[in-house]
């Protein structure tokens, strides 16, 4: 069975909540800000591997021997309340929802520390200098410190397209073409339409 992909409900928000304040207890923003890095890295690569989604997201597995498979594979590479919190999650039969933990997680993380991430995507790589400039304008704009994720999509054509969280503000060349081109068939076409018959 492959990695869930949930949105955040009630009960990965109580578990965002606890590992929050003991990282939070642990080392203050630093060491939440390494957890939710960490854990983010477990879920960007059973959403990479496969087999190691299949893993995660696997109800037939026996608890134990995830366990024991996480201890082996990660112990020593994440923090200690990261790994506590993968057995935790294990040892409740909650693993195959951790995307949903991690994105409760990181969105507690975000409000909390006055953050917001912005998927940013253009026809061509903006540089540095552009991205700078960029995430400045956002976080005036917002009110907060902009994380900005930059992805490059040439059927964009030009402009910008920003994704925050589920709103979407579309800038981009495609897009304002693709308005023009429908306003034209609905309203432009048929008058052209009428004029060629006036002069047929």
């Amino acid at each position: 069975m492959p990695l869930l992909e949930l949105q955040p409900d009630a009960v990965a928000h109580v578990y965002a909540k606890s590992i929050f304040q003991m990282a939070k207890d642990a080392g203050g923003p630093a060491m939440v800000q390494q957890v939710l890095d960490e854990l983010k890295a477990v879920v960007d690569l059973g959403r990479a591997d496969r087999q190691f989604g299949e893993f995660l997201g696997s109800r037939i597995i026996p608890e134990k021997d995830k366990h024991a498979v996480l201890k082996k594979v990660f112990e020593g590479k994440l923090a200690p309340l990261s790994l506590h919190f993968l057995m935790v999650l294990n040892d409740k039969g909650r693993l195959p929802r951790i995307t949903s933990m991690v994105g409760a997680l990181d969105e507690l993380v975000q409000e909390e520390f006055g953050r917001v991430e912005v998927d940013v995507q253009t026809a061509v790589a903006l540089g540095a200098d552009q991205a700078g400039a960029l995430r400045d304008r956002l976080s005036r704009a917002l009110g907060r410190e902009v994380i900005m994720h930059s992805k490059v999509d040439p059927s964009i054509i030009g402009g910008v397209r920003l994704q925050l969280g589920d709103t979407l503000i579309d800038a981009s060349v495609s897009t304002q073409l693709r308005r023009v081109r429908d306003q034209f068939e609905q309203s432009g076409l048929p008058k052209v339409r009428a004029i060629a018959g006036k002069l047929a």
